[in-house]
């Protein structure tokens, strides 16, 4: 049920003022829409519209009440839709176009988010009456529980979406999970860890491209909100590190034993070296001599006997 009340005062050139009440209601309920809402279908909406005005002025301050009951008819049409930007993001919106006797109505809602994108109002001559559109929201049209256990005991981590979610499953590090909708249009998640599983930095990663997320938390659970870009993703979200990779203990043994054979053969080696090595000739003091090889002998060399 829709209800209108407003006061107007008004005050006139010759001293008297004014004041008109007004207070209506009708039994419409709030966006009668058929879902799911598909180009080129159409339905009406029957209610009833009760205004009441009341009226006086200063100079005659007794009430006088006018009370006015219509029947309304109003006919609805999804005549489109399209991706549309807003405040709150980019959106697949159908536009819902509903007449009456007062004028007509461009409802763009959008399924995704619960609610109008935006909405023109129109009087009965054409004119732009109102206008709104979305800036915020918080609706999340599509979940999935994953369960997880640690010390023998059961948590759920929880995953909320606008974009249709699919193939959830974890690790002992991680979540992963697939998100799904319209090309061009805005996504976003909430996922909900229980702080007992946490032991690192959360991060979240839109197929291999990591994303920064905006985390908030209070004493059980972390809350993690990111948003994405559509059609289809992966979305991996690490809230644990990875396991570090360790040797096997026969080739951690092989390595050291290689490593102790090389110290010893250095060892050796250096030793023999040292071994090997003449010790240093002692010099006389005195004028240097040159080498023995580069002085010219003192006397010819004998000839060697003749043979008869």
């Amino acid at each position: 049920m829709g209800a209108i009340n407003g006061t107007a005062t008004i005050v006139e050139t010759a001293g008297i003022v004014v004041t008109v009440i007004v207070s209506g209601h009708n039994t419409i309920p709030v966006a009668p829409y058929k879902f799911p809402l598909a180009i080129g279908n159409s339905w009406s909406t029957s209610y009833t519209d009760n205004t009441t005005i009341t009226q006086y002025t200063s100079v005659n301050p007794t009430p006088v009440v006018t009370n006015n009951v219509t029947q309304v008819t109003r006919s609805y049409s999804v005549v489109s839709s399209s991706i549309m930007t807003v405040g709150a993001g980019s959106f697949e919106g159908y536009d819902v176009h509903s007449t009456d006797s007062s004028g007509s109505t461009d409802d763009y809602y959008s399924p995704q988010v619960e609610n109008s994108l935006k909405m023109l109002s129109y009087d009965s001559k054409g004119s732009l009456t109102a206008s709104q559109s979305l800036t915020a929201f918080n609706a999340w049209p599509y979940g999935w529980s994953i369960p997880a256990t640690i010390n023998n005991s059961n948590y759920h981590i929880q995953i909320e979406s606008d974009a249709t979610i699919a193939n959830g499953a974890k690790n002992s590090t991680s979540i992963t999970f697939q998100v799904t909708g319209p090309d061009s249009v805005s996504g976003r998640a909430n996922v909900t860890i229980p702080i007992v599983l946490n032991s690192t930095s959360i991060k979240v990663f839109v197929d291999t491209n990591s994303i920064i997320p905006t985390v908030t938390k209070n004493s059980t659970d972390f809350f993690v909100y990111f948003t994405f870009g559509l059609s289809t993703h992966t979305i991996t979200l690490q809230y644990a590190p990875p396991p570090t990779a360790g040797l096997p203990l026969t080739t951690i043994l092989l390595i050291l034993g290689a490593v102790a054979a090389i110290i010893i053969v250095t060892a050796i080696t250096l030793l023999l070296r040292s071994k090997k090595k003449p010790p240093p000739t002692q010099v006389a003091s005195g004028p240097s001599q040159p080498p023995p090889s580069e002085v010219p002998p003192s006397q010819p060399p004998s000839p060697l006997p003749q043979t008869p």
